[in-house]
């Protein structure tokens, strides 16, 4: 057999080799490693409904068949699986074998409130195709319904302000102090009604107790 013969066959073997692992798409991929998920830089990110959250994927590729990173599928909780064709990355054939490589891309957190999981595997071809490596971050995404004010909704009361607590929309009614909130502007004012004032300065007038009433 002739040098060229023997290198085609090799080449063909290989291949082969190849097409038999990636039909059995679904198994773990033996040359890479996930080792690290982290979202919006974290182990744990606490977000609102519908928010874009950053994931970041840390993936050794070594110098085996197949050794090649070309797309990444993740899963939020029991959702369905989503495709990522990020870029391409393969193993050194060379010293030193193997490759540490990271990708980040942008996901967008669930409506419903609560605490999600997050699933991420790396696979060997595009449009999440062949052998793949997992890696399962464990309640990496609370939804809440607020981090701060912002995220509430103005209730449509002047004498109300919105406020976050403990992740909670909250409208809470207006300091005024000693005096009462108007209903129509959501101003400060001394008194809405005689009631309101003392017996030193029994009457109510335009917001503001006085002794008498002028005719």
């Amino acid at each position: 057999m002739s040098g060229n013969t023997f290198q085609l066959r090799n080449k063909v073997v290989a291949l082969v080799a190849i097409l038999a692992l990636t039909a059995g798409a679904g198994s773990v991929m033996a040359s890479s490693t996930i080792n690290w998920v982290t979202v919006n830089g974290g182990t744990a990110t606490t977000v609102t409904p519908g928010s874009t959250i950053s994931v970041s994927v840390n993936v050794t590729l070594t110098a085996t068949w197949p050794s090649w990173w070309y797309s990444t599928r993740y899963r939020i909780g029991s959702d369905s699986w989503q495709c990522v064709n990020t870029p391409n990355h393969s193993a050194p054939l060379s010293s030193p074998w193997f490759s540490v490589d990271t990708e980040s891309f942008d996901i967008i957190a669930p409506m419903d409130l609560g605490t999600y999981d997050l699933s991420v595997r790396a696979y060997t071809f595009n449009g999440c195709d062949g052998l793949y490596a997992s890696y399962t971050l464990a309640d990496a995404i609370t939804v809440v319904e607020c981090l701060d004010a912002c995220d509430c909704e103005d209730d449509g009361d002047p004498c109300t302000d919105a406020a976050c607590e403990a992740n909670v929309c909250v409208h809470n009614l207006k300091d005024c102090g000693d005096g009462f909130c108007k209903p129509d502007t959501g101003e400060c004012v001394e008194c809405l009604e005689d009631a309101n004032c003392d017996e030193e300065n029994p009457f109510c007038v335009d917001n503001a107790c006085v002794e008498c009433i002028e005719d």
